[in-house]
């Protein structure tokens, strides 16, 4: 009896001790998973060099460009731009010199940054998350979590309390910052047309103007927020 008492205990110690090392592991996997958007950016990148020149190489980025933003985004805000023109030349005698030039001027940013806003954005947003990355790097931080865990629990039960209680946390803070690298996949291709509206700075359009002002000053918050999380 003594040493069937042995064996059946052996054998449930090991069928614990897989169960719990195969919950740290997915613990692990999905602690890397939520680390991603909490300390990382989105960024268009290129296999051939550090800025992106044509299309992404990388996806969302990718289809994002060749299938919203080409077809799309550049068309129209060109369209944009010239009825924005248009409509200045019509209120030209309401309108000071200076004003209209500067009007002019922001219009010319807006229609030279259209054609090299991706490869312009791709070079902060790739430095962005060199650095999340550089500051929480997330395979040794998941492993560090796993190996924390290995050494402090002992028993299934404080596993799965340990398990449960980091994840939910780490699932809360990536849902939020969930919806900061949505904002950056979002706002990129966008800019452009915000960019028609800050440009076009006149009555009766100008409340429009403040808006989108506002809605790019959120831009560069959202792709720097990630770094001040672990640093």
């Amino acid at each position: 009896m003594g040493w069937l008492e042995e064996e059946v205990k052996n054998a449930i110690i090991d069928v614990l001790t897989r169960i719990k090392d195969g919950l740290l592991g997915l613990a692990q996997d999905v602690f890397q998973a939520l680390l991603q958007p909490i300390v990382g950016v989105p960024a268009p990148e290129s296999n051939s060099r550090y800025i992106v020149v044509g299309a992404p190489s990388n996806d969302p980025w990718q289809s994002i460009y060749q299938d919203f933003y080409l077809p799309y985004i550049l068309p129209l805000t060109i369209m944009l731009l010239v009825v924005a023109l248009a409509f200045i030349g019509l209120r030209a005698g309401s309108i000071s010199e200076y004003r209209r030039k500067r009007l002019l001027r922001r219009i010319g940013i807006v229609f030279m940054g259209s054609f090299v806003w991706f490869p312009l954005i791709s070079i902060p947003l790739q430095f962005v998350n060199s650095i999340g990355m550089t500051l929480a790097p997330i395979e040794q931080m998941s492993s560090g979590f796993g190996g924390m865990a290995k050494a402090g629990l002992g028993g299934l039960i404080a596993v799965l309390v340990m398990v449960f209680v980091e994840n939910i946390l780490l699932l809360l803070a990536a849902f939020v910052y969930g919806l900061r690298w949505l904002g950056v996949i979002v706002l990129t291709p966008l800019m452009p047309l915000l960019g028609v509206l800050w440009a076009v700075d006149v009555w009766p359009v100008n409340s429009m103007s403040n808006i989108a002002r506002r809605g790019a000053s959120i831009y560069p918050g959202l792709i720097i927020a990630g770094t001040f999380v672990f640093s």
